[in-house]
């Protein structure tokens, strides 16, 4: 678990607090874990997911939690809260911003 990689130097700002601070400017990072990579409400009417994502992350960040602590030993974790932000700021149900359906997109996606 003490593996350290790297923040890459074209990262354009994506590491902030690292690069303030240059003890923590090594990311730790084990490259044997598989990733679990989870999103959340795609549709902005699916209010649910975001309850059921923060009992999940409440578990996997509990300090307490035996299986929070296996969680993270064993797997990397890549959040993405809210995929459809900007139909969730309008009020939207389904769709976002330029009326698409976010979940007919997966295939052929656009910048």
């Amino acid at each position: 678990m003490e593996e350290r990689e790297e923040i890459p130097q074209d990262s354009n700002g994506l590491f902030p607090l690292a690069a303030k601070n240059p003890e923590t400017r090594a990311m730790r990072f084990h490259k044997e874990k598989p990733v679990i990579f989870l999103t959340s409400r795609v549709h902005p009417g699916e209010t649910p997911g975001s309850f059921v994502l923060n009992g999940f992350l409440d578990l996997l960040t509990d300090i307490k939690s035996e299986q929070g602590r296996l969680l993270r030993k064993h797997f990397v974790f890549k959040v993405i809260p809210i995929l459809n932000p900007d139909g969730c700021s309008r009020g939207y149900y389904r769709l976002d911003t330029a009326a698409y359906n976010l979940n007919r997109f997966y295939l052929n996606p656009s910048k």
